[in-house]
Protein backbone atom coordinates (compact mmCIF):
# COMPACT_ATOMS: atom_id res chain seq x y z
CA UNK A 1 0.00 0.00 0.00
CA UNK A 2 2.87 2.67 1.02
CA UNK A 3 4.78 1.82 -2.44
CA UNK A 4 1.34 2.13 -4.26
CA UNK A 5 0.73 5.48 -2.40
CA UNK A 6 4.10 7.03 -3.62
CA UNK A 7 3.64 5.72 -6.90
CA UNK A 8 0.47 8.07 -7.09
CA UNK A 9 2.50 10.78 -5.45
CA UNK A 10 5.16 10.66 -8.28
CA UNK A 11 2.33 10.24 -10.56
CA UNK A 12 0.82 13.78 -9.72
CA UNK A 13 4.69 15.39 -9.82
CA UNK A 14 4.46 14.45 -13.29
CA UNK A 15 1.60 15.93 -14.21
CA UNK A 16 1.94 18.98 -12.59
CA UNK A 17 5.59 19.20 -14.89
CA UNK A 18 4.09 17.93 -18.10
CA UNK A 19 0.87 19.31 -19.69
CA UNK A 20 -2.04 17.06 -19.87
CA UNK A 21 -3.20 17.79 -23.16
CA UNK A 22 -6.87 17.17 -22.93
CA UNK A 23 -9.51 19.83 -22.83
CA UNK A 24 -13.11 19.71 -23.57
CA UNK A 25 -15.19 22.88 -24.40
CA UNK A 26 -19.01 22.29 -24.87
CA UNK A 27 -19.94 24.48 -27.53
CA UNK A 28 -22.86 27.37 -27.11
CA UNK A 29 -24.14 30.53 -28.30
CA UNK A 30 -26.05 28.57 -31.47
CA UNK A 31 -28.28 31.11 -33.84
CA UNK A 32 -31.28 28.68 -35.52
CA UNK A 33 -32.67 29.09 -39.34
CA UNK A 34 -35.68 27.17 -40.79
CA UNK A 35 -35.06 26.16 -44.17
CA UNK A 36 -38.11 25.03 -45.43
CA UNK A 37 -37.94 25.59 -48.87
CA UNK A 38 -34.46 24.01 -49.13
CA UNK A 39 -33.04 27.23 -50.87
CA UNK A 40 -29.93 27.72 -47.98
CA UNK A 41 -27.07 25.75 -49.78
CA UNK A 42 -27.82 27.31 -52.88
CA UNK A 43 -27.72 30.40 -51.44
CA UNK A 44 -24.58 29.41 -49.62
CA UNK A 45 -25.67 29.99 -45.87
CA UNK A 46 -22.27 28.14 -44.55
CA UNK A 47 -19.61 31.02 -46.56
CA UNK A 48 -18.56 33.08 -43.69
CA UNK A 49 -19.49 36.21 -46.19
CA UNK A 50 -23.42 35.22 -45.48
CA UNK A 51 -24.66 37.63 -42.89
CA UNK A 52 -26.31 34.96 -40.22
CA UNK A 53 -26.43 37.89 -37.46
CA UNK A 54 -30.49 37.98 -37.48
CA UNK A 55 -30.85 34.39 -37.17
CA UNK A 56 -33.00 33.28 -33.71
CA UNK A 57 -30.67 32.85 -30.76
CA UNK A 58 -31.88 29.16 -29.55
CA UNK A 59 -30.68 26.70 -26.65
CA UNK A 60 -28.74 23.58 -28.26
CA UNK A 61 -28.97 20.98 -27.50
CA UNK A 62 -32.61 20.68 -27.74
CA UNK A 63 -35.12 18.85 -30.78
CA UNK A 64 -36.29 22.07 -32.83
CA UNK A 65 -39.52 20.97 -32.04
CA UNK A 66 -39.83 22.36 -28.79
CA UNK A 67 -38.67 26.15 -30.04
CA UNK A 68 -42.03 26.85 -30.78
CA UNK A 69 -45.37 25.44 -31.65
CA UNK A 70 -45.21 26.36 -35.04
CA UNK A 71 -41.88 23.67 -34.75
CA UNK A 72 -43.71 20.82 -33.34
CA UNK A 73 -43.32 17.88 -35.56
CA UNK A 74 -42.21 19.62 -38.12
CA UNK A 75 -40.11 17.65 -40.81
CA UNK A 76 -37.83 19.47 -43.16
CA UNK A 77 -34.43 21.35 -43.16
CA UNK A 78 -33.20 23.37 -40.73
CA UNK A 79 -29.52 25.49 -39.88
CA UNK A 80 -27.36 26.29 -36.76
CA UNK A 81 -25.00 28.55 -36.81
CA UNK A 82 -21.99 29.75 -34.00
CA UNK A 83 -18.54 30.66 -33.70
CA UNK A 84 -15.84 29.87 -31.69
CA UNK A 85 -12.49 31.28 -30.63
CA UNK A 86 -9.50 28.71 -30.22
CA UNK A 87 -7.02 29.55 -27.83
CA UNK A 88 -3.53 28.09 -26.06
CA UNK A 89 -3.57 25.07 -28.72
CA UNK A 90 -0.11 23.92 -28.41
CA UNK A 91 1.37 22.83 -32.04
CA UNK A 92 1.32 18.87 -30.91
CA UNK A 93 -2.10 19.06 -29.93
CA UNK A 94 -5.06 17.43 -32.32
CA UNK A 95 -8.31 18.73 -32.26
CA UNK A 96 -11.20 17.56 -32.65
CA UNK A 97 -14.96 18.22 -33.38
CA UNK A 98 -17.56 15.80 -31.93
CA UNK A 99 -21.52 15.73 -32.15
CA UNK A 100 -23.02 13.40 -29.93
CA UNK A 101 -26.15 13.26 -31.85
CA UNK A 102 -27.78 15.45 -34.24
CA UNK A 103 -31.12 14.19 -36.15
CA UNK A 104 -31.19 12.89 -38.81
CA UNK A 105 -28.75 13.89 -41.30
CA UNK A 106 -26.40 16.65 -41.76
CA UNK A 107 -24.03 18.46 -43.32
CA UNK A 108 -21.27 20.32 -41.66
CA UNK A 109 -19.13 23.59 -42.48
CA UNK A 110 -16.25 25.01 -40.96
CA UNK A 111 -15.36 28.36 -42.02
CA UNK A 112 -16.80 27.87 -44.86
CA UNK A 113 -15.12 24.70 -45.91
CA UNK A 114 -17.05 21.57 -46.05
CA UNK A 115 -16.19 18.87 -44.04
CA UNK A 116 -18.79 16.39 -44.33
CA UNK A 117 -22.17 14.77 -44.03
CA UNK A 118 -23.71 12.25 -41.26
CA UNK A 119 -26.33 9.68 -42.10
CA UNK A 120 -26.82 8.48 -38.28
CA UNK A 121 -29.38 10.59 -36.33
CA UNK A 122 -29.02 8.45 -33.10
CA UNK A 123 -25.20 8.07 -32.36
CA UNK A 124 -22.18 10.30 -32.35
CA UNK A 125 -19.44 11.39 -35.02
CA UNK A 126 -16.85 13.49 -35.28
CA UNK A 127 -14.22 15.42 -37.78
CA UNK A 128 -10.37 15.87 -36.82
CA UNK A 129 -10.09 19.74 -38.04
CA UNK A 130 -6.80 20.30 -36.46
CA UNK A 131 -5.56 21.42 -39.82
CA UNK A 132 -9.20 23.57 -40.39
CA UNK A 133 -9.12 25.91 -37.44
CA UNK A 134 -7.31 28.90 -37.32
CA UNK A 135 -5.78 29.52 -33.98
CA UNK A 136 -6.27 32.89 -31.82
CA UNK A 137 -9.79 34.11 -34.31
CA UNK A 138 -12.80 33.51 -34.70
CA UNK A 139 -14.25 30.25 -35.94
CA UNK A 140 -17.66 29.93 -37.47
CA UNK A 141 -19.23 26.07 -37.66
CA UNK A 142 -22.41 25.98 -39.71
CA UNK A 143 -24.77 22.89 -40.05
CA UNK A 144 -27.48 21.95 -42.10
CA UNK A 145 -29.68 19.58 -40.68
CA UNK A 146 -32.66 17.51 -42.27
CA UNK A 147 -34.96 15.17 -40.39
CA UNK A 148 -37.33 14.06 -42.97
CA UNK A 149 -37.23 10.02 -42.96
CA UNK A 150 -35.89 7.90 -45.76
CA UNK A 151 -36.99 4.76 -46.94
CA UNK A 152 -33.77 3.56 -47.35
CA UNK A 153 -32.48 4.54 -44.28
CA UNK A 154 -33.64 3.54 -40.37
CA UNK A 155 -35.96 2.61 -39.09
CA UNK A 156 -36.87 1.02 -42.46
CA UNK A 157 -40.31 1.49 -43.23
CA UNK A 158 -42.29 4.25 -44.70
CA UNK A 159 -44.52 4.42 -42.15
CA UNK A 160 -42.88 5.24 -38.20
CA UNK A 161 -44.33 5.69 -34.94
CA UNK A 162 -42.27 7.95 -33.06
CA UNK A 163 -41.39 11.32 -33.12
CA UNK A 164 -38.28 12.60 -35.69
CA UNK A 165 -37.22 15.11 -33.73
CA UNK A 166 -35.23 17.51 -35.66
CA UNK A 167 -31.47 19.66 -34.76
CA UNK A 168 -28.81 19.43 -32.20
CA UNK A 169 -30.20 16.76 -29.56
CA UNK A 170 -26.53 16.52 -27.66
CA UNK A 171 -23.86 18.45 -26.92
CA UNK A 172 -21.35 19.40 -29.59
CA UNK A 173 -17.50 20.03 -27.94
CA UNK A 174 -14.52 20.62 -29.26
CA UNK A 175 -11.80 18.58 -27.87
CA UNK A 176 -8.13 18.85 -27.93
CA UNK A 177 -5.77 15.88 -27.47
CA UNK A 178 -1.90 15.60 -27.16
CA UNK A 179 -0.61 13.56 -30.23
CA UNK A 180 -0.68 9.84 -28.84
CA UNK A 181 -4.24 9.87 -26.50
CA UNK A 182 -6.61 6.64 -25.25
CA UNK A 183 -9.61 6.86 -27.97
CA UNK A 184 -11.53 3.84 -25.83
CA UNK A 185 -11.65 1.54 -23.00
CA UNK A 186 -13.60 -1.55 -23.00
CA UNK A 187 -13.88 -3.36 -19.89
CA UNK A 188 -14.89 -7.29 -19.38
CA UNK A 189 -15.20 -8.49 -16.37
CA UNK A 190 -15.30 -12.63 -15.80
CA UNK A 191 -18.12 -14.57 -16.42
CA UNK A 192 -17.58 -15.85 -13.05
CA UNK A 193 -17.53 -12.45 -11.14
CA UNK A 194 -14.52 -13.68 -9.17
CA UNK A 195 -13.23 -10.03 -10.00
CA UNK A 196 -11.07 -10.40 -13.11
CA UNK A 197 -11.23 -7.36 -15.45
CA UNK A 198 -9.87 -7.17 -19.30
CA UNK A 199 -9.29 -3.71 -20.38
CA UNK A 200 -8.95 -2.87 -23.87
CA UNK A 201 -7.71 -0.40 -24.87
CA UNK A 202 -7.51 1.47 -28.45
CA UNK A 203 -4.59 4.43 -28.49
CA UNK A 204 -4.54 6.49 -31.39
CA UNK A 205 -0.83 7.78 -31.81
CA UNK A 206 -1.06 10.66 -34.85
CA UNK A 207 2.79 11.61 -34.64
CA UNK A 208 4.78 10.50 -37.29
CA UNK A 209 7.56 8.04 -35.10
CA UNK A 210 6.03 5.12 -32.50
CA UNK A 211 5.99 6.86 -28.97
CA UNK A 212 7.30 5.63 -25.83
CA UNK A 213 4.39 5.85 -23.00
CA UNK A 214 3.83 4.57 -19.83
CA UNK A 215 0.07 3.50 -18.92
CA UNK A 216 -1.01 3.77 -15.26
CA UNK A 217 -3.81 2.23 -14.21
CA UNK A 218 -6.33 2.74 -10.96
CA UNK A 219 -9.38 1.55 -9.46
CA UNK A 220 -11.47 4.37 -7.29
CA UNK A 221 -11.86 2.86 -3.60
CA UNK A 222 -9.58 0.22 -3.99
CA UNK A 223 -5.78 -0.41 -3.91
CA UNK A 224 -5.16 -1.38 -7.30
CA UNK A 225 -2.12 0.60 -8.97
CA UNK A 226 -0.50 -0.81 -12.02
CA UNK A 227 2.33 0.68 -14.48
CA UNK A 228 3.24 -0.82 -18.09
CA UNK A 229 6.08 0.28 -20.23
CA UNK A 230 4.64 0.44 -23.74
CA UNK A 231 5.83 1.64 -27.22
CA UNK A 232 2.79 3.53 -29.11
CA UNK A 233 3.23 3.00 -33.37
CA UNK A 234 1.85 5.58 -35.15
CA UNK A 235 -1.60 5.13 -36.38
CA UNK A 236 -3.96 2.72 -34.26
CA UNK A 237 -2.74 0.45 -31.87
CA UNK A 238 -4.95 -1.95 -29.48
CA UNK A 239 -3.11 -3.22 -26.12
CA UNK A 240 -4.95 -5.52 -23.47
CA UNK A 241 -4.34 -5.88 -20.01
CA UNK A 242 -6.43 -8.04 -17.02
CA UNK A 243 -6.03 -7.63 -13.65
CA UNK A 244 -7.90 -8.59 -10.76
CA UNK A 245 -10.30 -6.18 -8.16
CA UNK A 246 -10.11 -7.99 -4.61
CA UNK A 247 -13.68 -8.66 -2.96
CA UNK A 248 -15.50 -7.22 -5.96
CA UNK A 249 -19.11 -6.08 -5.48
CA UNK A 250 -21.56 -7.59 -7.98
CA UNK A 251 -24.25 -5.41 -9.95
CA UNK A 252 -27.35 -5.74 -9.88
CA UNK A 253 -31.23 -4.33 -9.64
CA UNK A 254 -30.84 -4.37 -5.86
CA UNK A 255 -26.85 -3.39 -6.12
CA UNK A 256 -25.83 -1.13 -8.15
CA UNK A 257 -22.25 -1.06 -7.52
CA UNK A 258 -20.27 0.74 -9.73
CA UNK A 259 -16.14 1.17 -10.70
CA UNK A 260 -14.16 3.85 -11.78
CA UNK A 261 -11.07 2.92 -13.69
CA UNK A 262 -8.96 5.68 -13.92
CA UNK A 263 -5.97 5.59 -16.89
CA UNK A 264 -3.27 7.92 -17.32
CA UNK A 265 -1.10 7.71 -20.89
CA UNK A 266 1.86 9.38 -19.88
CA UNK A 267 4.21 10.12 -23.15
CA UNK A 268 7.28 12.41 -23.82
CA UNK A 269 5.80 15.76 -23.27
CA UNK A 270 2.50 14.86 -23.17
CA UNK A 271 -0.03 13.03 -20.06
CA UNK A 272 -3.32 11.73 -21.93
CA UNK A 273 -6.26 11.12 -18.81
CA UNK A 274 -9.30 9.18 -19.26
CA UNK A 275 -11.53 7.46 -16.69
CA UNK A 276 -14.33 4.75 -17.23
CA UNK A 277 -17.18 3.37 -15.35
CA UNK A 278 -18.29 -0.27 -14.96
CA UNK A 279 -20.15 -2.93 -13.44
CA UNK A 280 -19.04 -6.82 -12.74
CA UNK A 281 -21.82 -8.61 -13.41
CA UNK A 282 -22.84 -11.60 -15.73
CA UNK A 283 -25.96 -12.34 -18.33
CA UNK A 284 -26.63 -15.44 -19.82
CA UNK A 285 -29.22 -18.21 -20.29
CA UNK A 286 -29.50 -21.71 -19.05
CA UNK A 287 -32.57 -23.83 -20.05
CA UNK A 288 -35.53 -21.38 -19.90
CA UNK A 289 -34.36 -19.26 -17.85
CA UNK A 290 -32.37 -15.74 -17.78
CA UNK A 291 -29.65 -15.67 -15.26
CA UNK A 292 -28.51 -12.51 -13.86
CA UNK A 293 -25.24 -13.26 -11.86
CA UNK A 294 -26.05 -17.01 -12.17
CA UNK A 295 -29.55 -16.64 -10.85
CA UNK A 296 -32.70 -16.57 -12.86
CA UNK A 297 -34.27 -13.48 -13.18
CA UNK A 298 -37.85 -12.12 -13.85
CA UNK A 299 -38.27 -9.19 -15.80
CA UNK A 300 -40.56 -6.46 -14.69
CA UNK A 301 -40.41 -4.07 -16.94
CA UNK A 302 -41.67 -0.77 -19.66
CA UNK A 303 -40.90 -0.22 -22.94
CA UNK A 304 -39.92 3.89 -22.67
CA UNK A 305 -39.51 6.66 -25.58
CA UNK A 306 -36.91 9.46 -24.59
CA UNK A 307 -39.13 12.38 -24.29
CA UNK A 308 -40.91 14.14 -21.46
CA UNK A 309 -43.26 16.59 -22.68
CA UNK A 310 -42.62 19.93 -23.33
CA UNK A 311 -38.82 18.98 -22.94
CA UNK A 312 -38.89 16.49 -26.55
CA UNK A 313 -35.95 14.41 -25.82
CA UNK A 314 -33.83 16.78 -23.60
CA UNK A 315 -35.22 16.91 -19.98
CA UNK A 316 -33.54 18.99 -17.33
CA UNK A 317 -31.23 16.32 -15.40
CA UNK A 318 -33.37 16.78 -12.19
CA UNK A 319 -36.84 16.33 -14.00
CA UNK A 320 -34.99 12.92 -15.64
CA UNK A 321 -34.00 11.91 -11.78
CA UNK A 322 -37.31 12.06 -11.12
CA UNK A 323 -38.50 10.04 -14.18
CA UNK A 324 -36.48 7.44 -12.87
CA UNK A 325 -37.36 7.57 -9.08
CA UNK A 326 -41.05 7.06 -10.45
CA UNK A 327 -39.74 3.89 -12.68
CA UNK A 328 -38.28 2.47 -9.49
CA UNK A 329 -40.48 3.16 -7.14
CA UNK A 330 -43.37 0.99 -9.13
CA UNK A 331 -40.91 -2.06 -9.15
CA UNK A 332 -39.92 -1.88 -12.30
CA UNK A 333 -36.41 -3.44 -13.23
CA UNK A 334 -36.58 -3.60 -16.71
CA UNK A 335 -36.58 -0.75 -19.56
CA UNK A 336 -36.60 -1.78 -23.11
CA UNK A 337 -35.94 0.85 -25.84
CA UNK A 338 -36.50 1.48 -30.24
CA UNK A 339 -33.42 3.32 -30.30
CA UNK A 340 -30.41 3.72 -28.35
CA UNK A 341 -30.23 6.32 -25.35
CA UNK A 342 -28.37 9.29 -24.57
CA UNK A 343 -25.05 8.12 -22.55
CA UNK A 344 -26.10 10.38 -19.70
CA UNK A 345 -29.48 8.39 -19.10
CA UNK A 346 -27.55 5.05 -19.59
CA UNK A 347 -25.34 6.37 -16.70
CA UNK A 348 -28.23 7.17 -14.50
CA UNK A 349 -30.01 3.93 -15.37
CA UNK A 350 -26.49 2.07 -14.17
CA UNK A 351 -26.30 3.85 -11.14
CA UNK A 352 -30.17 3.12 -10.46
CA UNK A 353 -30.03 -0.40 -11.05
CA UNK A 354 -31.97 -1.24 -14.50
CA UNK A 355 -31.62 -3.59 -16.59
CA UNK A 356 -32.00 -2.13 -20.57
CA UNK A 357 -32.78 -3.97 -23.59
CA UNK A 358 -31.40 -1.51 -26.57
CA UNK A 359 -32.55 -1.76 -29.82
CA UNK A 360 -31.48 -1.36 -33.50
CA UNK A 361 -34.20 1.24 -34.80
CA UNK A 362 -35.09 -1.45 -37.55
CA UNK A 363 -39.35 -0.98 -36.99
CA UNK A 364 -42.06 -2.17 -39.01
CA UNK A 365 -40.02 -2.97 -41.70
CA UNK A 366 -41.67 -4.83 -44.24
CA UNK A 367 -45.03 -4.77 -42.57
CA UNK A 368 -47.92 -2.99 -44.08
CA UNK A 369 -50.15 -3.03 -40.85
CA UNK A 370 -49.78 0.53 -40.66
CA UNK A 371 -49.82 1.11 -44.58
CA UNK A 372 -47.96 0.84 -47.49
CA UNK A 373 -44.69 -0.67 -46.48
CA UNK A 374 -40.82 -0.56 -48.34
CA UNK A 375 -39.90 -4.31 -49.96
CA UNK A 376 -38.02 -6.13 -48.15
CA UNK A 377 -34.14 -6.87 -49.20
CA UNK A 378 -30.98 -7.48 -48.22
CA UNK A 379 -29.69 -3.58 -48.20
CA UNK A 380 -31.17 -2.81 -44.96
CA UNK A 381 -27.71 -5.00 -43.66
CA UNK A 382 -25.85 -1.91 -44.97
CA UNK A 383 -27.09 0.28 -42.44
CA UNK A 384 -28.04 -1.58 -39.82
CA UNK A 385 -24.78 -3.61 -39.18
CA UNK A 386 -22.60 -0.51 -38.96
CA UNK A 387 -25.33 1.35 -36.94
CA UNK A 388 -25.66 -1.48 -34.40
CA UNK A 389 -21.41 -1.62 -34.46
CA UNK A 390 -21.57 1.86 -33.34
CA UNK A 391 -24.26 1.73 -30.47
CA UNK A 392 -22.17 -1.29 -29.25
CA UNK A 393 -18.85 0.67 -29.34
CA UNK A 394 -20.28 3.43 -27.34
CA UNK A 395 -22.34 1.92 -24.57
CA UNK A 396 -20.56 -1.56 -23.86
CA UNK A 397 -19.00 -0.32 -20.98
CA UNK A 398 -22.43 0.32 -19.17
CA UNK A 399 -24.10 -2.74 -17.05
CA UNK A 400 -26.89 -1.86 -17.46
CA UNK A 401 -27.22 -3.28 -20.69
CA UNK A 402 -27.82 -6.67 -20.67
CA UNK A 403 -30.01 -7.34 -24.21
CA UNK A 404 -29.46 -6.12 -27.54
CA UNK A 405 -32.26 -6.37 -29.71
CA UNK A 406 -31.91 -6.29 -33.31
CA UNK A 407 -35.93 -5.30 -34.49
CA UNK A 408 -38.82 -4.31 -33.45
CA UNK A 409 -42.38 -5.91 -35.06
CA UNK A 410 -40.42 -6.29 -38.34
CA UNK A 411 -41.60 -9.18 -41.03
CA UNK A 412 -39.20 -11.86 -39.97
CA UNK A 413 -41.20 -14.78 -41.84
CA UNK A 414 -39.71 -14.69 -45.21
CA UNK A 415 -36.07 -16.17 -46.47
CA UNK A 416 -34.92 -12.36 -46.77
CA UNK A 417 -35.88 -11.57 -43.50
CA UNK A 418 -34.65 -14.68 -42.24
CA UNK A 419 -31.52 -14.15 -43.51
CA UNK A 420 -31.19 -10.74 -42.35
CA UNK A 421 -32.23 -11.55 -38.81
CA UNK A 422 -29.72 -14.08 -38.76
CA UNK A 423 -27.02 -11.96 -39.62
CA UNK A 424 -27.96 -9.26 -37.17
CA UNK A 425 -27.67 -12.19 -34.48
CA UNK A 426 -24.76 -13.55 -35.69
CA UNK A 427 -22.92 -9.95 -36.09
CA UNK A 428 -24.15 -9.24 -32.74
CA UNK A 429 -22.93 -12.13 -31.19
CA UNK A 430 -19.73 -12.07 -32.59
CA UNK A 431 -19.27 -8.20 -31.05
CA UNK A 432 -20.18 -9.05 -27.68
CA UNK A 433 -20.93 -12.77 -26.57
CA UNK A 434 -21.37 -11.19 -23.12
CA UNK A 435 -24.50 -9.84 -23.66
CA UNK A 436 -28.34 -11.21 -25.18
CA UNK A 437 -29.37 -11.10 -28.85
CA UNK A 438 -32.63 -11.49 -30.08
CA UNK A 439 -35.83 -9.50 -31.79
CA UNK A 440 -39.56 -8.82 -31.30
CA UNK A 441 -41.93 -10.45 -32.91
CA UNK A 442 -45.36 -9.21 -33.30
CA UNK A 443 -47.06 -11.94 -35.65
CA UNK A 444 -49.90 -15.03 -35.24
CA UNK A 445 -47.04 -17.98 -35.40
CA UNK A 446 -43.02 -18.13 -34.82
CA UNK A 447 -43.15 -20.94 -36.80
CA UNK A 448 -41.86 -19.58 -39.61
CA UNK A 449 -39.45 -16.41 -38.00
CA UNK A 450 -36.60 -19.28 -38.40
CA UNK A 451 -33.70 -16.75 -37.43
CA UNK A 452 -34.55 -17.28 -33.35
CA UNK A 453 -32.79 -20.12 -33.66
CA UNK A 454 -29.94 -17.53 -33.80
CA UNK A 455 -31.12 -15.89 -30.54
CA UNK A 456 -30.73 -16.54 -27.06
CA UNK A 457 -34.16 -15.08 -26.16
CA UNK A 458 -38.01 -15.65 -27.99
CA UNK A 459 -39.80 -12.17 -27.58
CA UNK A 460 -43.02 -11.62 -28.67
CA UNK A 461 -45.39 -8.31 -28.91
CA UNK A 462 -49.35 -9.17 -28.01
CA UNK A 463 -52.56 -6.88 -27.07
CA UNK A 464 -55.56 -9.13 -26.14
CA UNK A 465 -58.24 -7.60 -26.01
CA UNK A 466 -56.88 -4.18 -27.73
CA UNK A 467 -55.62 -4.43 -31.05
CA UNK A 468 -56.26 -8.07 -31.09
CA UNK A 469 -60.09 -8.86 -31.20
CA UNK A 470 -62.20 -9.70 -29.19
CA UNK A 471 -62.05 -6.33 -27.69
CA UNK A 472 -62.54 -6.01 -24.18
CA UNK A 473 -65.33 -3.12 -23.42
CA UNK A 474 -65.60 -4.20 -19.73
CA UNK A 475 -64.53 -5.82 -16.97
CA UNK A 476 -67.13 -8.73 -17.12
CA UNK A 477 -65.05 -9.83 -20.38
CA UNK A 478 -61.37 -9.71 -19.07
CA UNK A 479 -61.61 -13.22 -18.93
CA UNK A 480 -62.45 -13.77 -22.81
CA UNK A 481 -60.81 -11.28 -24.13
CA UNK A 482 -57.58 -10.66 -22.24
CA UNK A 483 -56.27 -13.70 -20.00
CA UNK A 484 -57.88 -16.95 -22.32
CA UNK A 485 -56.36 -15.55 -25.58
CA UNK A 486 -52.93 -14.49 -23.80
CA UNK A 487 -52.64 -17.50 -22.52
CA UNK A 488 -53.29 -19.21 -26.02
CA UNK A 489 -51.02 -16.84 -27.77
CA UNK A 490 -48.18 -17.01 -24.83
CA UNK A 491 -48.01 -21.10 -25.18
CA UNK A 492 -48.50 -21.52 -28.54
CA UNK A 493 -45.44 -18.83 -29.55
CA UNK A 494 -43.19 -21.03 -26.97
CA UNK A 495 -44.27 -24.48 -28.44
CA UNK A 496 -42.00 -23.52 -31.20
CA UNK A 497 -38.65 -22.81 -29.16
CA UNK A 498 -39.52 -24.99 -26.08
CA UNK A 499 -35.59 -25.05 -25.04
CA UNK A 500 -35.19 -21.29 -24.79
CA UNK A 501 -36.45 -18.23 -22.42
CA UNK A 502 -39.35 -16.34 -23.88
CA UNK A 503 -40.26 -12.98 -23.24
CA UNK A 504 -43.20 -10.86 -23.57
CA UNK A 505 -41.52 -7.70 -25.23
CA UNK A 506 -44.88 -5.62 -25.22
CA UNK A 507 -48.35 -5.94 -23.63
CA UNK A 508 -50.58 -2.39 -23.00
CA UNK A 509 -53.78 -0.75 -23.27
CA UNK A 510 -55.21 2.55 -23.73
CA UNK A 511 -55.77 4.75 -20.84
CA UNK A 512 -56.41 9.14 -21.20
CA UNK A 513 -55.98 11.08 -17.71
CA UNK A 514 -58.88 11.88 -15.87
CA UNK A 515 -61.42 9.36 -17.84
CA UNK A 516 -62.75 7.30 -15.96
CA UNK A 517 -65.77 4.20 -15.96
CA UNK A 518 -65.20 1.14 -17.75
CA UNK A 519 -64.95 2.12 -20.98
CA UNK A 520 -61.98 1.89 -23.81
CA UNK A 521 -59.70 4.76 -23.33
CA UNK A 522 -60.72 4.82 -19.32
CA UNK A 523 -58.35 4.54 -16.58
CA UNK A 524 -60.14 1.99 -15.06
CA UNK A 525 -60.08 -0.54 -18.10
CA UNK A 526 -56.98 0.19 -18.67
CA UNK A 527 -55.41 -0.41 -15.44
CA UNK A 528 -57.77 -3.86 -15.41
CA UNK A 529 -56.38 -4.92 -18.55
CA UNK A 530 -53.11 -4.28 -17.65
CA UNK A 531 -53.69 -6.62 -14.13
CA UNK A 532 -55.22 -9.23 -16.59
CA UNK A 533 -52.20 -9.85 -18.91
CA UNK A 534 -49.58 -9.48 -15.29
CA UNK A 535 -51.60 -12.59 -14.17
CA UNK A 536 -51.69 -14.37 -16.98
CA UNK A 537 -47.80 -13.91 -17.53
CA UNK A 538 -47.03 -14.78 -13.61
CA UNK A 539 -49.43 -17.97 -14.30
CA UNK A 540 -47.20 -18.70 -16.93
CA UNK A 541 -43.52 -20.23 -15.11
CA UNK A 542 -41.39 -20.65 -18.14
CA UNK A 543 -42.08 -16.96 -18.94
CA UNK A 544 -38.89 -14.83 -18.28
CA UNK A 545 -41.50 -12.17 -17.51
CA UNK A 546 -43.07 -8.89 -19.18
CA UNK A 547 -42.59 -5.25 -20.57
CA UNK A 548 -45.43 -2.98 -20.37
CA UNK A 549 -46.26 -0.75 -23.33
CA UNK A 550 -45.77 1.91 -22.08
CA UNK A 551 -43.71 3.53 -19.57
CA UNK A 552 -45.63 7.09 -20.72
CA UNK A 553 -47.86 8.89 -22.68
CA UNK A 554 -45.99 9.86 -26.09
CA UNK A 555 -46.90 12.26 -29.24
CA UNK A 556 -46.86 10.49 -32.14
CA UNK A 557 -44.99 11.16 -35.31
CA UNK A 558 -47.56 13.55 -37.95
CA UNK A 559 -49.95 12.33 -39.66
CA UNK A 560 -49.42 8.68 -37.95
CA UNK A 561 -52.98 8.25 -36.60
CA UNK A 562 -56.19 9.32 -36.78
CA UNK A 563 -57.45 9.21 -33.56
CA UNK A 564 -55.59 11.18 -31.08
CA UNK A 565 -51.29 13.12 -31.57
CA UNK A 566 -50.57 10.64 -29.22
CA UNK A 567 -49.91 7.09 -27.97
CA UNK A 568 -51.74 7.39 -24.09
CA UNK A 569 -50.82 3.67 -23.49
CA UNK A 570 -48.55 5.25 -20.60
CA UNK A 571 -49.26 4.64 -16.77
CA UNK A 572 -48.00 8.37 -16.49
CA UNK A 573 -48.76 11.06 -18.89
CA UNK A 574 -46.29 12.74 -20.98
CA UNK A 575 -45.61 15.48 -18.23
CA UNK A 576 -45.61 12.21 -15.09
CA UNK A 577 -49.01 12.62 -13.87
CA UNK A 578 -49.77 9.16 -12.25
CA UNK A 579 -52.69 7.35 -14.23
CA UNK A 580 -54.61 4.61 -11.77
CA UNK A 581 -52.72 2.28 -14.37
CA UNK A 582 -49.42 3.31 -12.22
CA UNK A 583 -50.24 2.27 -9.37
CA UNK A 584 -51.87 -1.20 -10.14
CA UNK A 585 -48.51 -1.69 -12.37
CA UNK A 586 -46.64 -0.64 -9.12
CA UNK A 587 -48.85 -3.28 -6.95
CA UNK A 588 -47.79 -6.34 -9.59
CA UNK A 589 -44.11 -5.27 -9.74
CA UNK A 590 -43.16 -4.96 -6.09
CA UNK A 591 -45.34 -7.78 -5.27
CA UNK A 592 -43.02 -9.98 -8.12
CA UNK A 593 -39.99 -9.70 -6.61
CA UNK A 594 -36.71 -9.81 -8.77
CA UNK A 595 -36.46 -13.82 -9.19
CA UNK A 596 -38.13 -16.07 -11.44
Amino acid sequence: MYKNTLLLIALFIIQSIFCVAQNIDTLSNWQYQVDYYQTGETQKWYSTQYDKQNWASKNVPAAWDTYDEALWGYEGTSWYYTTFTPQNIAPDNIVILKFNRVSIYSKVWLNGQYLGENKNGYLPFEYDITSNIIPNKTNQIVMQVNNEPKPDDLPGSKTIEWIQYGGILQSVALITYPKAYIQDIYIATDKENKGFINASYTIVNKSNTASKATLNLSVAGSDLYIQKKISVPTGMYFYNLTFPVKNPKIWSPETPTLYELKSTLTTENAIHIKSQKFGIRTIATQGTDILLNGKPIKIKGVDRYEDIGKYGPNPPLNVLMQDIKLLKDAGVNFIRTHYPYAPATLDLLDEAGFMVMEEIPINWWGTTTWGPNIVQDTNILKVAIPFFDMMYTRDRNHPCIVIWSMSNECNTSNDTSIYVMQKLLLNTKKKDPTRLASYAYAGETLKNSKAYQYADIVCFNRYPGLWDKPICHHSAQLYETVEKPMQAYINHQMSHYPQKPSLVTEYGARGIYGISGETNFSEDLQALMIQSVWKTIEATPRLSGGILWSWADYYHRKNFIDYAVFGPYGVVTTDRKKKKSYETLKKLYTASGNSK
